[in-house]
């Protein structure tokens, strides 16, 4: 009933936050009994209680749902572990995994990691095949282009391994009646994430010297006998020769007898302060007009001033966008993320060098259609195409960034507006060279 009590309190809040997919939902919410499981029923801990004040300091500060999300798992666990016992380790990264923080690293890294899969595997496959390279997250073999979809390196191959890799973890610790220590568990983890790489690689390698179509049944077939011979297998063995820590517990405890005591008054507790933080929430302003934006114009754009100081300019052909970025620890409106929220997949992405500087590049198709985007983060004094660079230059000190995200149905208009908007906004006193036919011709 309490914690019934504590969903309902978010539920206002974290409705629009948790948006994983169902089958990643009914996947963990399945395997969570197994997974949790009360270590020792005559010990009950309170600690908990810090993470729950962390969680309810943090959100006062930087007001984002995550802290708010972790208030609520961090607040289920006291009061588990105040009634019934002291939980195993792994409820703690339950809570991690399944944040929706970790479907939002994916949104954003998942390009990158794609690319370097792509391009270690054609690299493996040219060993044999000579005339194989990567171009972007596709593959040339033997004349063919072969893409390397997003399941590749996906949120749900991943979160589908490492919750397995869990419940190995607790049917060892349930088998011995002991607990991994922090440093296994730091292994076990890191090998994993490694097997999933590798498993990744080999299908992918695979599929392509097969020539394995994506709409064969062959495809699916052939990932997940990756999926189980080089990640799962290999893991449960791992798990299994690994002797967990039989040592006693030394965390702090209080008597059984006090159970109740101390289960109501955190429970009450967390109660109010998940209900305090969800009606009473703090308000960051918004960033302050950026001048920069309200007097540019671009000939033959029409400009809108939207919502959170986003401008846009569009043409029949054409839409850019200039998009502040609110901080370094608050997400931005990523590419990869509005438009696939519009009902487009990203193909052949790429980093490619326009006037001298890196750019990201990739192609939308949604029923038919066939778009070109790029995008990129700009301030007073640089310009880069990784968001890793920005947020770290912010956190130092740097102005504030700006992300630009320019579209076309044509990739030579596409260039050239870049080309056009980087003139616009000269970055210090950089020595720019026109390669634009150059890139044409050879990247698409």
């Amino acid at each position: 009933m309490l914690i019934f009590t504590m969903i309902a309190a978010s539920w206002p809040s974290l409705s629009n936050y948790l948006q994983l997919d169902f089958s990643l939902n009914f996947l963990w919410i399945l395997l969570l009994p197994f997974i949790i499981h009360i270590k020792d029923p005559q010990k009950i801990s309170l600690r908990y209680i810090w993470l729950v004040l962390l969680s309810a300091i943090f959100y006062i500060f930087i007001p984002s749902y995550f802290f708010l999300y972790l208030l609520l798992w961090f607040g289920i666990l006291l009061v588990l572990e105040t009634r019934h016992g002291k939980l195993n380790s792994l409820a703690l990264l339950v809570v991690v995994v399944t944040t929706p923080i970790f479907k939002y690293f994916f949104d954003l890294f998942g390009i990158p990691i794609r690319r370097f899969l792509t391009e270690a595997s054609a690299m493996l496959i040219s060993i044999p095949y000579p005339d194989t390279y990567a171009m972007g997250n596709a593959i040339s073999f033997q004349g063919e282009m072969f893409m390397v979809d997003p399941a590749c390196a996906g949120l749900k191959l991943v979160i589908t391994s490492i919750l397995l890799t869990m419940f190995f973890i607790a049917m060892k610790e349930r088998q011995t009646k002991s607990s991994f220590t922090l440093f296994q568990f730091g292994f076990i983890f890191f090998a994993a994430l490694m097997m999933i790489l590798f498993s990744n690689m080999s299908r992918i390698v695979v599929l392509t010297v097969f020539k394995v179509s994506a709409d064969s049944a062959w495809h699916d077939l052939i990932g997940m006998l990756c999926l189980i011979i080089f990640t799962l297998l290999p893991m449960y063995k791992l798990i299994q020769r690994m002797e967990p820590d039989r040592t006693k517990d030394n965390m702090h405890k209080y008597k059984k007898t006090y159970q109740s005591k101390y289960s109501l008054l955190s429970s009450v507790s967390v109660i109010v302060i998940i209900v305090s933080m969800n009606y009473f929430t703090p308000v960051i302003e918004d960033q302050s007009p950026d001048q920069y934006l309200i007097d540019l114009s671009i000939s033959g754009f029409e400009k809108k001033m939207l919502a959170n100081n986003t401008v846009s300019f569009s043409n029949d052909h054409q839409l850019v966008y200039y998009k502040p970025c609110k901080g370094v620890f608050r997400s931005e409106h990523h590419p990869s993320i509005c438009w696939r929220g519009s009902g487009y997949t990203f193909t052949n992405d790429q980093v490619i060098e326009i006037d001298g500087e890196d750019v990201n590049v990739s192609e939308l198709q949604f029923d038919g259609t066939k778009l070109y985007t790029a995008w990129w983060y700009e301030n007073e004094n640089d310009r880069t195409c990784d968001q890793i660079t920005w947020r770290i230059n912010t956190l130092f000190g740097g102005s504030p960034y700006r992300m630009v995200n320019c579209t076309s149905t044509d990739m030579p208009q596409l260039i050239n507006l870049i080309g056009s908007l980087k003139a616009k906004k000269k970055i210090g006193s950089r020595i720019l060279r026109n390669n634009k036919q150059e890139i044409i011709n050879k990247k698409f």
